[in-house]
């Protein structure tokens, strides 16, 4: 995961370990092979007041990842889990929203981490058959 924070990492690995998946680093140990390629953290003006001043913005977090087999066959097509979220500003509360921002932030890359799990869960299933 050169490209995703290590929080990012970190969290996943503790869900994975939650789930009952075991992790190593090592790939002769491992059954598959998950490699997170990208997480990017933006946002964007929604909406602009009479004054021309930014009453909303839309955050966007998305990580992008794949699973490979021990050999490096692709196990899935490489996948993308995003969301947005829209938040109201203020410039009289900038302090109160940056922490807002930062909280939305925060509660959007678990559920991008449970998304990920999700969609696991179902390749494990389908290996399964």
């Amino acid at each position: 995961g050169a490209n995703a924070s290590g929080v990012l990492l970190s969290e996943l690995r503790r869900a994975l370990d939650g789930a009952g998946v075991k992790v190593t680093e090592d790939r002769e140990q491992a059954q598959a092979i998950l490699t997170v390629f990208n997480e990017d953290k933006s946002r964007r003006v929604l909406s602009v007041g009479g004054a021309g001043t930014v009453s909303e913005f839309e955050l966007h977090h998305a990580v992008t990842y794949q699973v490979k087999d021990q050999a490096g066959k692709p196990l899935q097509p490489t996948q993308t889990v995003s969301l947005e979220s829209a938040v109201s500003f203020s410039q009289a509360d900038v302090l109160a929203k940056g922490a807002e921002e930062e909280l939305l932030y925060r509660d959007m890359r678990r559920d991008v981490i449970q998304g990920i799990l999700r969609r696991l869960s179902a390749l494990g299933k389908a290996a399964e058959k």
